[in-house]
C-alpha cells in the first residue's frame, strides 16, 4: 500500500511539473514577441524583464546568469509541498513552522543583522512585486555568546519562538528564496554604510557565491565602475584575513553598492526522473550613486 501511494505521489508531482513546465514555456515565447533581444557581453549571459524593481523607464534590461542549484529529483510528497505553497516554501525543511517568513524574522528582528522591504504588485496588494535587503551585520560564534547549539529567544509571538547558531546560517539562505504568483519576484541587495568589513565570516561565501553579483555587470557608462573595479584589485591590498575573500566582494562591502538579484525554477531531466533546479541571475542597479567610485576617489 505504501509502495502504491508513493507511485501516486510521483504521478502527481509529474503532472504539477509538467504544468509548470508549459507555463514556463508560453511565458518565454510571450516575452520573444514582447521584447528584442540585446547582444551579450559574453556566452554566459541571458537576458529576460525583471520584476518592478529592476524597470527602468520601460527599457530592457541585461541580466547575467551566474549559478545554478540543482533541487534534485522530484519523487516524495515534499515536493508537492514546495509547488503547491509558493509563498511561504521554496527551500527544503524538516520544521514546516520555520517557513520563509520565520527566517526572515531570525534575520531582521531577532538578530538585527537586516533590515528587508517587500514592495506589492499594483494590481494584486496581497503579492510581492520586489524586495530590498539592507544588510547591516554578520553574527559571527562570538557574537553569538554562548554554545551555538543553545537557543536565543525571539522577540514577539511568532513560533517556533527559539533559534540558534545554525538557525541563524541558514536564514541567510531560506530568506532570499521568495517568490511571486508570476514568477518575476527579484531583490535589491546592498550592504550598509556602517557595515564593519572586518566581521566578514568564512561561511558566508556560500551566500555570496548564489546571491551576489559578478564582476561581468560592472558598468562602463556613465562612470567606468569595471575600470574602478580593476584600479582596485590592483592597489588595495586587504588585510591577511581577508585575503581569502574575492575582491569583488570586499569592492560591494566598502563602497556599499547596490544590485539586482532574482532566481528562476529551471525544469531539467527526462519524464522518468524529472528535476528541479534554481538558475541566478545578476544585474547592476542603474540608479546606483557612482561618483564615490572612481579610481581617484579610491
Amino acid at each position: 500500500m505504501a509502495k502504491k501511494k508513493w507511485f501516486e505521489d510521483l504521478q502527481e508531482v509529474e503532472e504539477l511539473l509538467d504544468q509548470y513546465k508549459q507555463q514556463q514555456l508560453t511565458k518565454q515565447q510571450q516575452q520573444q514577441l514582447s521584447f528584442q533581444r540585446v547582444s551579450p557581453i559574453n556566452k554566459s549571459q541571458t537576458y529576460s524583464l525583471a520584476a518592478s524593481s529592476v524597470r527602468s523607464s520601460g527599457k530592457q534590461i541585461a541580466t547575467s546568469s551566474k549559478s545554478e542549484e540543482p533541487l534534485g529529483a522530484f519523487s516524495a510528497p515534499s515536493s508537492q509541498l514546495l509547488l503547491k505553497n509558493k509563498s511561504r516554501f521554496h527551500h527544503k525543511t524538516n520544521d514546516f513552522r520555520k517557513d520563509q517568513a520565520w527566517y526572515q524574522y531570525v534575520l531582521e528582528k531577532g538578530s538585527k543583522s537586516t533590515i528587508f522591504k517587500h514592495n506589492r504588485q499594483e494590481n494584486d496588494p496581497s503579492d510581492i512585486s520586489h524586495s530590498t535587503c539592507n544588510i547591516l551585520r554578520i553574527l559571527s560564534p562570538s557574537d553569538w555568546g554562548q554554545p551555538l547549539y543553545q537557543p536565543r529567544k525571539l522577540p514577539g509571538n511568532i513560533l517556533p519562538n527559539l533559534y540558534n547558531y545554525f538557525d541563524y546560517e541558514k536564514a541567510w539562505q531560506n530568506t532570499f528564496f521568495v517568490q511571486n504568483k508570476i514568477n518575476r519576484h527579484s531583490w535589491m541587495i546592498y550592504f550598509d554604510q556602517k557595515f564593519d568589513i572586518e566581521t566578514i565570516l568564512l561561511w558566508f561565501l556560500n551566500w555570496w557565491y548564489y546571491f551576489g553579483p559578478i564582476q561581468e555587470i560592472l558598468p562602463e557608462q556613465p562612470i567606468n565602475i569595471s575600470k574602478s573595479y580593476t584600479y582596485y584589485e590592483q592597489q588595495i591590498q586587504p588585510k591577511p584575513h581577508l585575503q581569502i575573500f574575492p575582491k569583488l566582494f570586499l569592492f560591494y562591502a566598502n563602497f556599499g553598492l547596490a544590485w539586482i538579484m532574482f532566481w528562476r525554477y529551471d525544469y531539467t531531466g527526462t519524464q522518468q526522473i524529472p528535476c528541479l533546479g534554481r538558475t541566478f541571475h545578476v544585474k547592476w542597479w542603474d540608479n546606483a550613486r557612482m561618483e564615490h567610485i572612481t579610481p581617484k576617489a579610491i
